[in-house]
């Protein structure tokens, strides 16, 4: 999923600005340069989970997020995840 395609998704610029905590015009800046910078991967890997979108950071293939349930903590806080998994193949070095 290209960076026009997945902020659309996410509710346009403005919103994904808002919950990235970035002004409108950054949001903007990723959208002409189709690049999003990489501290704000989580958040909106999150953001797309939430929505059921299937959209992972660059180099997260085979990764899974697990989102825990919100404890009231403070929204600009980043997201907490419990477990990561990942499956690699097993090569006849490892094995």
């Amino acid at each position: 999923m290209d960076v026009a395609t997945l902020i659309a998704a996410l509710g346009g610029a403005a919103a994904v600005a808002r919950q990235c905590h970035v002004s409108p015009q950054a949001a903007y800046k990723w959208l002409a340069q189709a690049s999003i910078p990489a501290r704000h991967w989580l958040r909106l890997w999150r953001m797309a989970k939430e929505r059921g979108l299937d959209w992972r950071p660059p180099g997260a293939e085979g990764l899974d997020l697990v989102i825990v349930p919100d404890t009231g903590g403070n929204d600009a806080d980043p997201p907490t995840f419990t477990q990561c998994s990942h499956t690699a193949p097993i090569t006849e070095a490892a094995a």
